[in-house]
Parts: structure tokens; C-alpha cells; sequence
């Protein structure tokens, strides 16, 4: 995600906790890898608490898992929801990143402590709340540059569903075709909700910068949703 003030563009969804300094571009310090680090480990356990059924509404399956001993069952999906996250939010994030740095801007991710808590609190609830955080960009930058960084994290979302979709197919049958395909609808929910053309989100500097565009990526979008949900018979929930 990614929004402006005046020249500089910089965005947090809570009370900023860094100072944004556009500064000459690198790829990666200390401070943004452990933000992503940490971000991407609690979105992990985030959707680790949902995908077992942790969360509230769902029965607390996760407890019984960890009173059964199933330890072996309890790695495996927490392997599969760091697979998630990294290859959506991680990837998401970075995409924001290194377009922004293809276009001589300073570009790092920071993590937010107040996303964070209230992604867990919400997981255990059963709801996913994917804020732990947002790339911040620094630079004069053009409502073109915004727009194309904007949509970078949401393009990248939809290239990693058509890939995990591509994988999905011929495991179908499988007792592991969740796995593709639980990567594929985390990617799909992340790009729709991004691409919403309010607030903060990346899809209101789409739509500010050119709404034809913002349409065919929503509508490609809307079209990926469809074709899984009912194309495929795969549940979002």
C-alpha cells in the first residue's frame, strides 16, 4: 500500500511511527527486515489460528489440536500458512517496493505494532485482518508513479493465484490440494480488498491515476473470484 502528502509519498494505516525521509535508494536495511520478518510471523500465526479453526466462530479446533499431541499436524500447517504469507503479503509488500525502486525512489517496508495486535485479536475471532504493516515510499514521485507502485502488490497477488491455480488442477483429487489452493484464495482476497478504490488502499491511487485500468484490475479480480468459487467449488470461508 501506498499513499501521498504533498511531493512525498508515504502511507500507514495507524498513527505513523516512522519518519519518512526520502533517502538515495538501496534494497534492503536491518530495520525493514526485521519489520518483515515479524510481520509476515504473526500474519503466519494469524493464519495458522484461522485455517485450524482456532478463531472463535469456528469451535477451537486449533486447542484441540494442541491438547491431542498432533504435533506433526500442527507444523505442517503452520508450514502452510508461512508459505501463505510469505507468497501473498510478503510478496504483496515487496512488489510495492521494488517498483517504487525502479522509479529512483526510496522505498522500505515498516511494520505496525497496532496492525499486528489487532490482526491476532481479530484471528482468534476467525476474521483475517492483513494490516500488519505498509510499504513506505519517499521521492517526488508522479500520480503515474503512484498508481503503477499502487498496483504493483495486487498485480503480483493475482500472478500468484493463476500460478497456485495452475498447480491446484492436476492435485484436485489430492488430500493436498488445499495447500495450492489456499495460497491461490489468500492472494485473490488480498488483491480485491486492495483494490478497493477508498481510503488508504492501493485501488484508490489506481483510480486516481487512470479508472480504466483500476476497472480491468478489479474486474480481472471479480473474474478470478467467480471462476474459483464457482468454477472450481472452492469456499472462501
Amino acid at each position: 500500500m501506498w499513499g501521498s502528502s504533498g511531493s512525498t509519498y508515504s502511507y500507514t494505516p495507524y498513527s505513523p511511527m516512522y519518519r519518512v525521509v526520502p533517502q538515495p535508494s538501496h534494497r534492503f536495511s536491518r530495520t525493514e527486515i526485521r519489520d518483515l520478518v515479524i510481520a509476515s510471523l504473526v500474519l503466519t500465526l494469524d493464519l495458522w489460528l484461522i485455517l485450524t479453526g482456532q478463531g472463535l466462530l469456528y469451535g477451537g479446533y486449533g486447542r484441540q489440536l494442541l491438547l491431542s499431541g498432533s504435533y506433526l499436524l500442527i507444523l505442517g500447517d503452520l508450514a502452510i500458512a508461512g508459505l501463505t504469507a510469505v507468497l501473498g503479503f510478503a510478496a504483496h509488500e515487496m512488489a510495492h517496493k521494488f517498483a517504487a525502486q525502479a522509479r529512483g525512489l526510496w522505498a522500505e517496508f515498516r511494520m505496525s505494532i497496532q496492525g499486528l495486535v489487532f490482526s491476532v485479536i481479530f484471528a482468534f475471532i476467525g476474521f483475517l485482518f492483513a494490516a500488519p504493516g505498509a510499504t513506505y515510499i519517499g521521492g517526488t514521485g508522479t500520480r503515474e508513479e503512484a498508481g503503477v507502485t499502487s498496483l504493483a502488490g495486487p498485480g503480483v497477488n493475482l500472478a500468484m493465484a493463476a500460478i497456485f491455480l495452475l498447480v491446484y488442477w492436476p492435485f484436485r483429487a489430492s488430500i493436498y490440494s488445499f495447500i495450492p489452493a489456499t495460497v491461490a484464495i489468500f492472494n485473490i482476497y488480498l488483491a480485491g480488498f486492495n483494490l478497493l478504490p477508498f481510503w488508504v488502499l492501493d485501488g484508490a491511487k489506481v483510480w486516481r491515476w487512470n479508472k480504466g485500468i483500476w476497472a480491468a484490475s478489479f474486474g480481472v479480480t471479480v473474474l478470478f473470484f467467480l471462476f474459483v468459487y464457482f468454477g472450481l467449488g472452492i469456499p472462501f470461508a
